[in-house]
């Protein structure tokens, strides 16, 4: 018989399981939209998203400025179409590529760690070809965060809902689509229920009316406290023995979708690059 505990534990692991199917399966869905492609693929992490979008992409050039994650990078996937570079910050200087080389840019869950999105997104367009796709993803703040809550993320400058993510995007592209990118069914309730858990848990720590340095302080420092407990519902992937059956039913309730509503967790947009005509 399983105790209580672990029982509870097993939840909390399948929770972050499915997290994890989710970050690689969303590489997956857009594998037609980079067929054939050469693309950027910005904030590349250890380079597993990378690698994927390498599998349909002509050529894929990962940047990231983490030097460490270059090199863990460099060395797992050394497919002959990947090369993995080293960046400055995006809002501290230019990224070192020329013009208008790529037909796609892949950016993930990178715009909301960026105080000022300014230079991403002009250098997007402007290493983008003309007729070039920004795809970028973006938590859905209506989900995550009460009103007068900042991100508990410590790592997140400002997350945004729908109608903050259209104006930003507008004010760059003319050209551009939002979607839903979530789970469905029990994958989404799950979810769901361990955003709320960390939303409610760390509200009275993360009010916009905190300074953010202290606030980031202190959500550092309960993250580092909490993390593992059963409260802030945050587990171990690794501890989760999942069947193929129940990786396949994950994976079948990850999709992209054109309803966007209190049932999604990220926004994925898809931004069409016109080169102006001097």
């Amino acid at each position: 018989m399983i105790s209580k505990t672990n029982e509870n534990l097993q939840i909390v692991d399948r929770a972050v399981f499915q997290l994890s199917v989710f970050k690689e399966q969303e590489y997956r869905l857009i594998s037609d939209y980079v067929k054939g492609k050469t693309v950027l693929h910005f904030e590349c992490g250890d380079g597993s998203g990378t690698s994927i979008l390498s599998e349909t992409a002509l050529k894929v050039v990962g940047i990231d400025k983490d030097p460490e994650n270059i090199k863990n990078a460099r060395n797992k996937y050394k497919n002959d179409n990947i090369e993995f570079f080293t960046i400055d910050a995006v809002e501290k200087k230019n990224i070192p590529l020329q013009e208008s080389v790529f037909d796609s840019i892949v950016s993930f869950q990178t715009l909301e760690e960026l105080s000022d999105p300014t230079t991403y997104f002009k250098e997007a367009k402007r290493v983008l070809r003309d007729g070039g796709t920004l795809i970028l993803t973006t938590p859905n703040r209506s989900i995550r965060l009460f009103p007068f809550q900042a991100p508990w993320n410590f790592h997140h400058k400002k997350e945004y809902d729908y109608y903050a993510v259209e104006n930003l995007t507008s004010k760059y592209f003319e050209e551009f689509q939002i979607k839903s990118l979530s789970f469905t069914g029990m994958c989404l309730r799950r979810e769901l229920g361990r955003l709320t858990k960390i939303k409610i848990f760390l509200a009275p720590f993360s009010a916009i009316f905190i300074p953010e340095n202290i606030r980031n302080k202190m959500l550092e420092l309960i993250w580092n406290v909490f993390k593992g407990d059963l409260l802030f519902f945050v587990g171990n992937k690794e501890n989760y023995k999942a069947t193929e059956k129940e990786v396949g039913y994950i994976k079948k309730h990850i999709q992209i979708s054109d309803l966007i509503g209190n049932r999604t967790l990220y926004f994925i947009c898809f931004c069409t690059n016109r080169k102006k005509m001097q």
